[in-house]
């Protein structure tokens, strides 16, 4: 009962981070290093072993949690100037993503460990109230129709998840030159 699930594509480690010592982790990353992160998590989306490959000089738990350090653009978030770049629950804990099968939900589910109860109660009713709200917007017909296309996707030997999105119509998902039309 795996469920389609691939665990160990977490735990190999590419040719180039065969040889790398734990120092590595407290060397500071450079521009370049951060550009080619966020390039290869637009190119691979959270294929880790194909990321740190395409960085080529950092491991994938490197890689992961420089992406989680990386700072949000929100207007909402409190002033982080006291935090002086602490890791707070995970500088006194094992890394959580080490050998998970989707590294980001496992840290998602860790740092929902580290919280008050009623928090993370709260944080999931609201989610929940937006994604209702969300799900709503979107006609049954359109979603079959997509899932359709997904599964002649997987047929063909093609996975994408998001194959015929562009015609569908669903907001944020219109091709480029329609956008372009819209535009003008």
């Amino acid at each position: 009962t795996q469920f389609g699930l691939k665990l160990d594509q977490y735990g190999k480690k590419p040719a180039v981070m065969k040889n790398k010592l734990g120092a590595s982790v407290t060397r500071d990353w450079t521009e370049q290093e951060t550009l080619l992160l966020l390039e290869g998590l637009e190119m691979y989306k959270d294929d880790w072993n194909k990321v740190c490959e395409h960085v080529g000089s950092r491991s994938q738990d490197e890689c992961i949690l420089h992406f989680l350090r990386l700072p949000i653009e929100d207007p909402y978030l409190e002033n982080l100037d006291n935090c002086n770049n602490s890791l707070g629950p995970l500088a006194y804990q094992p890394i959580p993503f080490s050998k998970a099968g989707n590294p980001i939900m496992s840290t998602v589910a860790f740092l929902a460990s580290v919280v008050d109860p009623r928090v993370a109660a709260c944080s999931a009713k609201a989610a929940m109230e937006e994604f209702s709200k969300i799900k709503d917007e979107v006609p049954s017909a359109l979603m079959d129709a997509h899932l359709r296309n997904v599964e002649n996707s997987v047929v063909n030997g093609k996975f994408d998840p998001s194959a015929g999105l562009g015609n569908s119509g669903i907001a944020g998902t219109l091709a480029e030159k329609d956008e372009t039309e819209a535009a003008e």
